[in-house]
């Protein structure tokens, strides 16, 4: 009775998923091969007009296109509809209603790995500053940090909507940032982006002849390290966002404990 969750929010909340994953991750990344094939494949294939090497390339080339941009969406909408699935079963056979909040539990999980595999084999971490691929003409220096709090990180939101056990929900949101912003950007050297030379290479890019007041020698190091903190807002946004998620389900779980032990307590009056 303490853990149970009302079926209009579990339902709610597979539906925002859903929906999340369908409208802002097949939307963003249709739309990148729409880019590829119909602007960039068209052209470059112009220009390797009679040299069959390079046509091979460029096929092979839209086939890992495919690939990389429609696999881990489509991995992501089979997780949450499967769990949508395994929850109306549940329902359905009048089993105990604390599975349905493992089921979400586990989908969240799968959603984690999801998320780990796109970040460190899909998007490039380590892009240089003059690079235009990943996220960087996006979001700039900062381009995969603020890629997840864009892309990615919205479908937790879910769990101020659907209120799991304070634990199970700290150890989602820990396993989520654990494996987004520590595990994998530090196998892949996602955070040589805020580095003292690349936060230098970005800032040449905009002033070409370098006489600047960053390429002054007095004011250089407290313009670079004023731009790692620009850079770093939004990872700080992600953990701020995760304690206020861990803060909101302690609060959650004390007054349902609260209103359990009255709910008790009245049982027991009315019994006397």
């Amino acid at each position: 009775e303490l853990a149970a969750v009302s079926k209009s929010r579990v339902y709610c909340g597979y539906v925002l998923a859903l929906l999340f994953v369908i409208v802002v991750q097949f939307g963003h990344n249709v739309s990148n091969l729409i880019l590829w094939i119909d602007v960039a494949y068209k052209y470059q294939m112009e220009e390797a007009e009679g040299d069959p090497e390079d046509q091979q390339y460029l096929n092979d080339r839209v086939d890992l296109m495919y690939l990389n941009q429609l696999l881990f969406p489509f991995l992501s909408l089979f997780c949450w509809t499967c769990g949508l699935g395994g929850t109306l079963l549940t329902y359905r056979r009048n089993c105990r209603p604390q599975w349905v909040l493992v089921l979400l539990e586990a989908v969240f999980l799968l959603q984690i790995v999801v998320m780990g595999c796109d970040l460190g084999l899909n998007q490039t971490l380590t892009s240089s500053a003059d690079q235009i691929e990943g996220w960087q003409p996006i979001f700039g220096v900062s381009g995969w940090v603020a890629a997840i709090a864009f892309y990615q990180l919205p479908i937790f939101l879910l769990l101020f909507f659907v209120p799991l056990p304070f634990l199970q929900t700290s150890f989602i949101t820990v396993m989520g940032i654990l494996v987004n912003l520590v595990i994998v950007p530090l196998v892949g050297n996602g955070w040589v982006i805020f580095s003292y030379e690349r936060i230098k290479e970005t800032l040449s890019l905009f002033d070409e002849d370098r006489e600047g007041p960053c390429f002054d020698p007095e004011y250089q190091d407290l313009c670079i390290q004023l731009c790692q903190w620009n850079a770093s807002l939004p990872a700080l946004s992600i953990l701020f966002i995760g304690l206020m998620i861990i803060i909101a389900s302690f609060s959650s779980s004390v007054t349902s404990r609260r209103n359990y032990t009255t709910k008790r307590l009245v049982r027991v009056l009315t019994m006397q």
